[in-house]
């Protein structure tokens, strides 16, 4: 199988239809039987998938200038000359045969002390050894398979996006000695796509002119694909970190963190994929792995750092700290919203660094600037255990240069004094149930959850309502008056329903009435007026 010759991505097309294409096949299909987004039978696959095709893309088919970006985004290229784009690079795309594996160690098929795993151990929110030992595995159940049962199997579609889902996303992992090697971002990164209405727009909004690669080198393609020549990269006795200086700056779409040869079959009888249901003679029930592969980090505990510096994953959010230091940004629990606004679609700078979007979304907003949507989703992780894989999608309201540093003051005013007011309502709400806070039993995150989740909708109207205003020269106080008192109505309403619960037994009425006051004292604030914009209050 040929992850570029062979149709193996599956995709929804306008009319609801679903089927699997090969990636040279992007564009096919007008009217109805146009592609709109991907259908992977998991949300981690459909994140790895977009990232495939939008690398394949770049390392192949990246356009000269913008002209040439804005040519082949208002009239897509057709699939033969898609086709023909790929064709230099195919032999580095086989998933299985006697010669070089993508994303896979040959070396390993004869390996005496690479480890047999069971496929399902692929999947990074699969439950292991140590998860399935001690009974915790709560969220996705374990299967009946063995180390040695091909019971379990993956057609070779799906074990092809589990492959590249677990080097893309790759967490911590143990073995023993250096363990396993956590992607090229650090293990779970969030990712940002800008989404457009077809499959083909989605991928070209998020493909950068050619400069954005650019490098004086000439390296040869295993400085791209490892996996072409895995010997020079890994050391099987010890870790290397690889730096970014030595290897093609097109590798940052083509992270190999991850040691893997599957054990493919083809059998007589059919068996049924265990992701996607279809029905296969050909699967593979079985990977072998080693530890110790390739480093993107180098150093180790306090001192570990990116070793992997330039160019940034075009597609990661990252914090540069003072010195310089870029970290790809990881999802964290509670979710993905408007309060990531700074960060995610607008820079913030703080007093440890800076934070700042993805490049593809930088670009967007300075050259593209129309309202679309941004997918942003990745792996929760708590070093090897995955939380929970967050995945959502949020308007990208835009302004137009000439009113855009203004805008972005207020917008980054409104989410501040969203994160005060959500902050000030969740102290209180501890205040109430327990004389000390440190006598706090129990997460109250959900307290923050909520507020956030309630005022979403809202945020993004004032958003407009913001841009629609400064268009027009207009006032903006009256708005952000209006996002005040929306504000303080939510913690009001969010302190009073979980007072009131009974929930607690210890509730004191004095304790829910001071509360309440310095509930009231700090969203009426004359800090949350300053920090809005808002003057301060006539005497």
């Amino acid at each position: 199988m040929n992850l570029i010759t062979d149709a193996w991505i599956p995709v929804r097309r306008k009319s609801g239809k679903v089927n699997r294409i090969a990636p040279w096949q992007i564009t096919e299909g007008e009217g109805e039987d146009v592609i709109t987004v991907l259908a992977a039978p998991r949300p981690d696959f459909n994140g790895a998938l977009i990232q495939f095709l939008i690398g394949l893309l770049q390392t192949t088919f990246a356009p000269k200038n913008p002209r040439e970006w804005r040519k082949w985004f208002q009239q897509p290229p057709g699939t033969e000359e898609l086709r023909e784009a790929f064709e230099p690079i195919v032999y580095a795309f086989d998933l299985d045969g006697e010669g070089p594996r993508f994303m896979q160690e040959t070396d390993l098929k004869n390996s005496k002390k690479a480890k047999i795993q069971p496929i399902t151990y692929l999947l990074i929110d699969a439950p292991t050894d140590n998860t399935i030992k001690d009974n915790i595995d709560l969220f996705v159940k374990r299967t009946s398979q063995t180390k040695t049962d091909d019971g379990v199997i993956f057609c070779l579609p799906c074990a092809a996006a589990a492959l590249f889902t677990m080097q893309t996303f790759a967490p911590s992992g143990g073995g023993g000695g250096g363990g396993k090697f956590t992607s090229l971002r650090g293990g779970g990164p969030l990712s940002t796509i800008v989404v457009e209405n077809t499959l083909w727009k989605t991928l070209w909004l998020n493909v950068m002119e050619m400069s954005y690669f650019s490098s004086n080198k000439n390296y040869p393609i295993e400085h791209t694909f490892p996996w072409l020549q895995p010997g020079k990269f890994i050391r099987s006795k010890k870790g290397r970190a690889i730096t970014s200086e030595e290897m093609d700056p097109l590798h940052v779409y083509w992270g190999m963190p991850r040691r893997v040869f599957f054990d493919i079959k083809c059998g007589e009888i059919e068996k049924q994929c265990f992701v996607c249901g279809c029905m296969t003679n050909k699967y593979s029930g079985n990977y072998k792995d080693l530890t110790m592969g390739i480093s993107y980090f180098a150093g180790s505990g306090k001192n570990k750092k990116p070793s992997w510096v330039y160019p940034l994953h075009p597609l990661s959010p990252y914090f540069i700290d003072k010195d310089g230091t870029p970290t790809a940004i990881h999802p964290q629990p509670g979710g993905i919203g408007y309060r990531h606004w700074l960060g995610l679609i607008q820079s913030d700078q703080g007093n440890k660094g800076k934070r700042q979007p993805a490049s593809v979304v930088e670009h967007f907003i300075l050259e593209r600037r129309r309202d679309l949507r941004l997918w942003a989703f990745g792996y929760d992780m708590d070093n090897m255990k995955a939380r929970c894989w967050y995945d959502s999608t949020m308007p990208l309201v835009l302004a137009d240069d000439s009113i855009r540093k203004s805008y972005e003051f207020h917008t980054a005013a409104l989410v501040n004094g969203a994160q005060y007011v959500s902050r000030q309502t969740r102290a209180q709400i501890k205040k109430t149930f327990f004389k000390q806070v440190t006598d706090v039993k129990g997460d109250l995150s959900f307290v923050e959850s909520r507020f956030w989740q309630e005022t979403e909708g809202d945020f993004f109207a004032y958003l407009s309502k913001l841009r629609d205003a400064l268009n027009r020269s207009d006032d903006v106080v009256p708005i952000l008056k209006e996002w005040h008192k929306r504000l303080a109505s939510m913690a009001e309403t969010i302190f009073n329903d979980v007072s009131q619960t009974g929930a607690f037994d210890a509730a004191d009425p004095k304790r829910i009435a001071l509360a309440w006051r310095d509930l009231q004292k700090s969203i009426y604030s004359k800090k949350l007026r300053e920090q809005l914009g808002l003057p301060a209050r006539s005497r």
